[in-house]
């Protein structure tokens, strides 16, 4: 990736793992260095170049709005998958590009806070969502889990379900 491009965003990733326990993709959190120009459309060509259709599943994501825009734009479906978080919605401009690159084949994902769901007008334009669970919410999972490894999950205390 050419050494401009880096010079304006900081990168971090994280490997993620599939149920059994092998690599299935590596997300990428792009932040731009306060004050700088950084250019979407520069990152994204280099990225293309870089990565390999054999590679791991790519997600993009990023805390700025400024970026998601440009990642929402320009992200080639074949490319990446781009994560959205859900308090970045309430942008108009996010909101429109989110249907424009559902329009157009991107995968998007859907992050939200704990206990929080995709708003249903949004909802249709993601393809996997990313829920946190609350604190009642990871709570109740824990105790139905319980109750049905001890063979009690026909307890009429029971009769709530699993968040998960």
């Amino acid at each position: 990736m050419a050494t401009g491009v880096l010079h304006e965003v900081t990168l971090y990733y994280q490997l993620l793992w599939n149920a059994q326990r092998q690599l299935a993709g590596v997300a990428l959190t792009l932040d731009a260095q306060p004050g700088s120009m950084f250019d979407a459309g520069h990152f994204i060509d280099a990225l293309g170049a870089l990565w390999r259709p054999n590679a791991p599943r790519l997600l993009l994501r990023t805390p700025s709005t400024t970026l998601l825009a440009g990642l929402l734009d320009l992200t080639p479906p074949a490319l990446a998958q781009v994560e959205v978080q859900s308090h970045m919605l309430s942008n108009a401009g996010i909101g429109q590009r989110v249907r424009s690159a559902k329009q157009r084949g991107l995968h998007l994902v859907w992050h939200g806070e704990p206990g929080q769901h995709p708003l249903p007008a949004y909802a249709p334009c993601f393809t996997q969502t990313i829920s946190n669970l609350s604190t009642d919410e990871a709570l109740l999972a824990l105790r139905v889990s319980l109750r049905r490894r001890h063979g009690l999950a026909r307890t009429p205390v029971s009769h709530t379900g699993s968040p998960v």
